[in-house]
């Protein structure tokens, strides 16, 4: 996605890896440094020095030229400069950046590039409503199109608040999706990929209406908790799970969850059979004895069909091979929920 800079931009860059993020900054820095436009990043130290090294073994010479150029600020120095606790201090927020303007343009009001992960910072940190503060703030009190910023944001850094994340997508003029979307080189294929995901959320609204009613008159989303030793798994499902409406919580170990007072409110567990620790059959076993115990859908990544059959046994409404269709869980899911009410 190449932005304009006629039109005022203020963009999220959401991503999983951090070589996705550097091509990123260094797609939206390319053509203001050929223009000799004042460009800055506010970022990590090893995000800039990624970007340099790519911009100088660039083929372009303008560009290997305008690297040295880009005005670097480390983010944890710019967030002192303004942050009050978890609170962001307009006041001071407005007089840092005019310095930081100033400072940059000199005595050239051209356009400015602006890289930034402020707020990228604190939703890592869990300060998911400073973050969507400070985003505000910047929308008020600068709001010229000749400055254009590029926000970064870690897509993990969102597992457990999908509020938080609507919240942050509707600040900016411009949402860029991670590279599980943009990677994907052929048009049809990145259509079908929304297409899933518009089906996704059309079959949550459908089991959401068969849910129970919290008592402000909303549907109450279905708590769903998944257990799995894998982060990158725990990751996926609970995006996954969260685009569906569900309201999700992750565990690493039986032992984790058991230890949760809240899982009783779950309406369904997610479990995967191969666990370090506590097994998950001696999980199951517990659960059941337990009063209105909660529907268990089974995963495994091996093929052992003795797995299965003691999951199904125990008492799991379905089982699943890794890897599986999204619709095949959010299908077992929906059962259980069901099941739950």
């Amino acid at each position: 996605m190449i932005l304009q800079p006629t039109t005022r931009t203020h963009a999220a860059q959401f991503y999983e890896g951090e070589p996705f993020l550097h091509r990123g900054i260094v797609t939206f820095f390319a053509e203001p440094i050929r223009r000799g436009h004042h460009t800055v990043m506010i970022s990590r130290p090893s995000v800039f020095d990624a970007v340099l090294e790519q911009l100088r073994a660039a083929s372009d010479a303008a560009l290997v030229e305008g690297a040295g150029r880009i005005v670097f600020i480390d983010v944890d120095k710019a967030l002192s400069g303004f942050m009050a606790g978890t609170r962001v201090d307009p006041v001071r927020l407005e007089q840092s950046f005019m310095e930081l303007i100033a400072q940059v343009r000199g005595d050239d009001d051209g356009p400015m590039w602006i890289y930034g992960e402020m707020a990228g910072v604190l939703c890592r940190n869990g300060n998911h409503a400073g973050a969507h503060e400070l985003e505000e703030l910047w929308n008020v009190h600068f709001p010229e199109p000749e400055f254009s910023v590029l926000c970064g944001y870690g897509i993990e850094d969102f597992d457990h608040d999908g509020q938080a994340f609507r919240d942050i997508c509707r600040q900016h003029t411009h949402v860029i999706p991670t590279e599980g979307f943009t990677d994907v080189g052929d048009e049809q294929a990145r259509f079908e990929q929304v297409a899933l995901l518009q089906h996704r959320v059309r079959a949550s609204t459908a089991a959401n209406g068969r849910r129970a009613t919290a008592p402000s008159g909303a549907p109450a989303a279905p708590i769903v908790c998944v257990i799995d030793d894998d982060v990158s798994v725990r990751r996926s499902l609970s995006r996954l799970l969260m685009l569906a409406g569900c309201a999700v919580r992750v565990f690493a170990s039986a032992d984790e969850f058991l230890d949760d007072p809240g899982r009783r409110d779950a309406a369904c567990l997610v479990l995967d059979v191969q666990l370090i620790g506590l097994s998950s059959q001696e999980l199951q076993r517990q659960l059941s004895g337990e009063p209105g115990a909660i529907p268990v859908v089974a995963m495994s990544g091996s093929h052992d069909p003795q797995a299965e059959t003691e999951a199904l046994r125990l008492g799991a409404l379905a089982f699943l091979r890794k890897p599986f269709e999204a619709e095949a869980l959010l299908d077992a899911i929906s059962r259980a929920v069901h099941i739950s009410r």
